[in-house]
């Protein structure tokens, strides 16, 4: 039986009391507040499960904690605290529902949504995690494709999902830089159906273009029927604390003073609340557009903060605006190495490495040991760089070593495979130019017979060739004379073809004028005739004909003599032809003129001699008879001219079966010739391959001397060196077999050993042998690991010439400054690297004006007005732009989108690559 809303409410009540009593407010704990507001929140939560889950004891429990640690676990801020308060409500839970604690914190991960798979109801369900990664990954789609999904991920969404949802929904989100705050906010906002709006600050970035922005956000959620929007406010977009006290105010529900001041705010506003209808939704006399619009507002607005706890003015921000305190909070810890793993599986190259006995699956199994090797390098590199380094490794540090590992291995494989391949390829060559003498000599021996036999193949081909001739000449004079004999008999088919249709003509002419009349007759007609109760004679004779014509038998009826019989065709007409007009017309249109029998034919002769059956007298009658009529005596005509011309059809018969014959004689005697036209063609073509084959001999002979004591010579000047060539390139499969740990060292080196001093790089270089050591990852130990993989030996004595010294460290510094992802930021106090950049980037001297120019360098001071315009020329024209004088608190934020990108396009608008710089 479950308990009572009483029993519930009072669980809730002792459960909140408990928390206050173990982690009571203080100095050391001013973050742990606890309003009445979160109980009522959990309770609401609560009051959405559904009667059957209720009833199950367990379920009940997983859901009350769920909803209690959600809403007041969001004021705890370290592991610890969540702990604690997980201790208070397993003792309660232990109590009044006699559940133990491992049911609920020790299974699978408390996850209660009412939008996810198997949520139809409404109601608030727990979801297991696998079947909530594959649901949104099906619902963000490629919307949100940088999105990785995992435990923590997935709850944060779902979190925040809830968090939002609400009228008056707000969220607080805190966490370092790079743990994935406003990158889990948005998916959260698009399961919710809401417009994420984030303002773009600039350096110049002032109130009037904050109030701009809000402004329009507003409009948008004070519309009628408008799409909620979430206000994304980060440290970026606090320019002012004002800001914080805007959405402070926004928070509070209250309304900011003078944001909506004008004439044509205030029209803006009231079109924004007036319906299709012209309605504007007033609730009393004294409701005014504005009183709806903050309703709406109220109801429509989200807002999301995303801060630094571990920033300075963090704890002065929340004592300064209180309301940010009310506010959903969203803990944003350190990813759990699952989590990292996962995400890094999706950046990290595939390392495919056969064993000696050619076992595969070793190149997953080397992914891994190198993911293991990045999570455990961070703390020996954080322990090395000091306090240079953040306190906490993000994932996007872990990111940009994964990356940079991809390209480094990706680019030093490519070269190490690329020599040797090369050396292979030249000992293999020195291989094949010894057959290829072998052969030659072999050749050489059995070159005088192939000539002798060549020539009698010559000779036989020509008598061959003189034959086809023959049989060639023999079917061209069959097939003219086939040709002449067919052009006769088409000539008389034709003549007489042109008779027959002479004699038919008038006949045919007076066939079609009936089936017209014919056309032209109507099912009323028809019937008209079939119910005539006395017919006439004429209407009778044609009945009579037309039955004899489509061949219907008469009705027998008693004559006036005993034991005789009278044909009745009109009866026959009335039963089987009057009854479908269309039928009946059909038949008629579509009856073969050439059809009509001789016994049918002496069976009308008679009547077309009688007065009643002439066309004059039959239309009197009836139209439909009258065509009928005129149908039969044009079949009549038909018929007697078709006597007239069968003997000629049947001579005309006899001259196309002839024609017939005298074209199948004339296909296969043309087929004959092109058969001997071919075999002249095919014995020619093998004479001239012949006589090619003798001349390319004769050649190959001739040389053959010459290029035998040229290969000796070669062989005798490159069998020294082949040795030499195998052992190198033993060594470079050696260096491959070592890459992996060389390039893990070096991504490592270039992405944070940048701040950190010779003797700090060294102690990283050292930690990280024992590190892979440990884990059994293939190294090279020595010094100058990242000159050796990355370094060009040629190239390093071109930056000496442009002014670099001749210093290891130094030169580390240019090779990670050209390796990395970022852009470099060069801590310069004697002016050495901009010499040595401005020098290095400098235009070519005039000589040969066909070779490309280096782009030039373009040097400008940070507080320049015109650097946005610079940046965005050398964007356009592939320059390189330094920045000199540059600080944390001296470049334009409008280079934001371009140095996060870093090294890769920002953006793509109709296929082309482009980043969004200041205002335009």
């Amino acid at each position: 039986i479950p308990p009572s809303p009483d029993a519930m409410a009072s669980m809730c009540l002792a459960a909140f009391r408990a928390v206050q009593r173990r982690l009571p407010a203080g100095p050391q704990r001013a973050h742990c507040f606890y309003r009445f507001a979160d109980l009522w929140r959990a309770a609401r939560g609560l009051c959405m499960i559904s009667p059957e889950a209720a009833g199950v004891k367990n379920h009940l429990a997983r859901t009350w904690c769920n909803e209690l640690l959600r809403n007041l676990g969001d004021r705890l801020a370290s592991v610890e605290e969540q702990k604690a308060a997980e201790n208070c409500l397993a003792e309660i839970m232990e109590q009044r529902l006699a559940v133990q604690k491992a049911v609920v914190f020790d299974g699978m991960p408390l996850i209660f949504t009412d939008k996810g798979p198997g949520c139809t109801d409404g109601k608030l369900h727990e979801v297991v995690l696998q079947d909530l990664e594959g649901w949104l990954q099906e619902q963000l789609g490629s919307s949100d494709s940088n999105v990785i999904l995992f435990q923590q991920a997935c709850e944060h969404i779902v979190s925040l999902y809830r968090a939002l949802r609400p009228t008056g929904g707000h969220c607080l989100l805190l966490g370092l830089p790079g743990v994935g705050r406003q990158t889990l906010a948005r998916p959260a906002a698009t399961l919710l159906g809401y417009r994420c709006f984030q303002p773009a600050t600039t350096l110049s970035y002032n109130k009037a273009r904050w109030w701009e922005g809000l402004r329009a956000c507003l409009l948008e959620a004070g519309r009628a029927n408008g799409t909620p929007q979430m206000l994304l406010i980060s440290e970026l977009q606090l320019f002012d604390e004002m800001v914080l006290g805007d959405v402070s105010r926004l928070i509070d529900g209250g309304e900011i003073p003078q944001l909506f001041n004008s004439a044509e705010d205030m029209k803006a506003v009231t079109r924004a609340v007036t319906t299709k209808g012209n309605q504007i939704g007033l609730r009393s006399e004294n409701d005014s557009p504005w009183d709806v619009f903050m309703r709406n507002v109220q109801s429509c607005l989200h807002c999301v903060l995303s801060l630094n706890p571990a920033s300075a003015s963090f704890r002065e921000r929340l004592r300064k605006f209180p309301l940010i305190g009310r506010c959903s909070i969203q803990w944003f810890r350190q990813w759990p190495e699952s989590a990292l793993h996962a995400a890094a599986q999706r950046f990290f190259p595939r390392v495919e490495e056969e064993s000696d006995q050619g076992e595969a699956g070793t190149g997953l199994q080397l992914d891994n040991q190198l993911l293991d090797a990045v999570l455990q390098a961070m703390p020996s590199l954080q322990s090395a760089a000091g306090t240079l380094l953040a306190r906490e490794v993000v994932p996007s540090q872990i990111f940009h070593v994964v990356q940079l590992y991809k390209g480094i291995f990706a680019r030093c494989s490519k070269d190490l495979v690329g020599r040797q391949e090369t050396l292979e390829a030249a000992v293999q060559k020195l291989d094949d130019t010894r057959r290829y003498v072998q052969r030659l000599h072999d050749q050489e021996k059995d070159l005088w017979p192939e000539l002798d036999k060549l020539k009698e193949e010559d000779a036989k081909l020509s008598a061959k060739l003189e034959a086809q001739k023959a049989r060639e000449d023999s079917a061209s004079r069959a097939v003219k004379k086939e040709e002449d004999r067919a052009m006769e008999i088409q000539d008389e088919l034709a003549r007489r073809t042109q008779d027959v249709q002479e004699l038919l003509a008038e006949a045919n002419t007076a066939l079609e004028g009936a089936l017209e009349k014919v056309r032209g007759v109507t099912g009323h007609n028809i019937r008209e005739v079939r119910g005539m109760g006395k017919p006439s004679t004429s209407a009778i004779l044609t009945m009579t004909c037309l039955c004899i014509v489509l061949d219907v038998p008469p009705v027998k009826k008693p004559g006036s003599q005993p034991g005789t019989s009278v044909d009745d065709y009109w009866t026959a007409a009335q039963t089987s032809l009057l009854k479908d007009s269309k039928k009946l017309l059909d038949e008629i249109l579509n009856f073969d003129k050439e059809g009509m029998s001789e016994e049918a034919y002496k069976k009308i002769q008679p009547f077309l001699a009688r007065e009643e059956f002439e066309p004059s007298a039959v239309k009197k009658t009836n139209s439909a008879c009258e065509a009928i009529c005129l149908w039969v005596r044009a079949l009549m005509k038909y018929h007697d001219a078709s006597k007239d011309v069968r003997p000629k059809k049947n001579k005309l018969q006899e001259v196309q079966l002839q024609k017939t014959k005298v074209a199948e004689s004339l296909s296969k005697a043309k087929r004959l010739h092109d058969e001997a036209v071919k075999r002249v063609q095919d014995v020619t073509a093998e004479m001239e391959q012949l006589t090619q084959m003798q001349q390319g001999l004769k050649s190959e002979y001739g040389d053959s001397e010459a290029r035998i004591s040229l290969a000796k010579q070669l062989l005798n000047d490159l069998d020294s060196r082949q040795v030499d060539w195998l052992e190198r390139a033993s060594q470079l499969n050696g260096q491959l077999l070592l890459l992996p740990g060389d390039a893990l060292l070096c991504s490592v080196l270039a992405a944070f050993a940048g701040p950190l001093s010779e003797q700090n790089r060294a102690a990283l270089v050292k930690s990280s042998f024992t590190l892979f050591q440990g884990l059994e990852i293939p190294h090279n130990e020595g010094a100058n690991v990242l000159t050796k993989c990355l370094g060009n030996q040629a190239e390093i004595q071109d930056w000496h010439l442009f002014g670099l010294p001749h210093d290891p460290f130094m030169v580390e510094n240019v090779i990670m400054m050209n390796t990395v992802l970022k852009w470099p930021f060069l801590v310069d106090p004697h002016k050495l690297g901009a010499t040595f950049v401005k020098s290095l980037l400098a235009p070519q001297a005039e000589g040969n004006r066909d070779e490309p120019k280096v782009p030039l360098v373009k040097s400008i001071r940070a507080r320049d007005p015109a650097l946005l315009s610079t940046v965005a020329a050398a964007l356009e024209f592939g320059q390189t732009v330094l920045i000199e004088e540059a600080g944390a608190d001296q470049l334009d934020l409008s280079l934001l989108p371009l140095l996060k990108r870093a090294k890769e396009p920002a953006l793509s608008r109709q296929g082309n690559s482009g980043v969004m710089l200041g205002d335009n």
